[in-house]
């Protein structure tokens, strides 16, 4: 099991010192649902970016939720699965949401990888992390929150074959979008 990590832990590790202003009542009401709290405290930490240009994370800041990279990507990924799963069903093992406990995406990879939440009928701070390649057909999960996954797999605490493309041994870093 993974011990907790926090936001500052991270930030720590990439040298970042900005902050940012989500307004999680407003990004709640606009997905109808409640985020895991270590998400939050990560997002209110950083701006939509990359972690050592490989893990792509999207934050929900701004004015407008709705035309947030976060709300972007979140739709686009979902659009994406529930059409391959129209399509063929067998590779998804779990629910997808807005179905009960299904699948809700929170950020990926530059090799293609999605990075889920399994809310599988759980409070949100005791959703696990789920993951996926490109097509579906491989999955991979993690016993933990958001956060702890991120500090994870940038430390190596955390291996896996979806990691292979992952630039080993350098010094985690962070680079907002521009």
């Amino acid at each position: 099991m993974p011990t907790d990590h926090t936001a500052d832990d991270i930030a720590e590790l990439v040298e970042w010192d900005g902050t940012v202003d989500v307004d999680w009542p407003a990004v709640e009401t606009e997905f109808g649902l409640t985020l895991p709290a270590d998400f939050k405290r990560l997002m209110d930490r950083f701006p939509s970016g990359w972690f050592c240009s490989f893990f792509e994370v999207y934050s929900p800041e701004g004015e407008d939720v709705s035309g947030s990279m976060f709300h972007s990507e979140l739709t686009q990924r979902l659009e994406r699965i529930r059409d391959w799963v129209a399509l063929d069903p067998s590779p998804v093992p779990y629910p997808v949401h807005p179905e009960p406990g299904g699948i809700i995406p929170w950020g990926g990879s530059a090799s293609g990888n999605s990075f889920f939440w399994l809310p599988g009928g759980r409070r949100p701070d005791e959703w696990t992390v789920v993951f996926c390649d490109d097509e579906f057909s491989q999955w991979g999960e993690y016993p933990g929150p958001a956060s702890a996954f991120l500090l994870d797999v940038l430390t190596g605490a955390f291996v896996h074959d979806f990691f292979v493309g992952y630039p080993q041994g350098v010094q985690p870093d962070f680079g907002p979008m521009e």
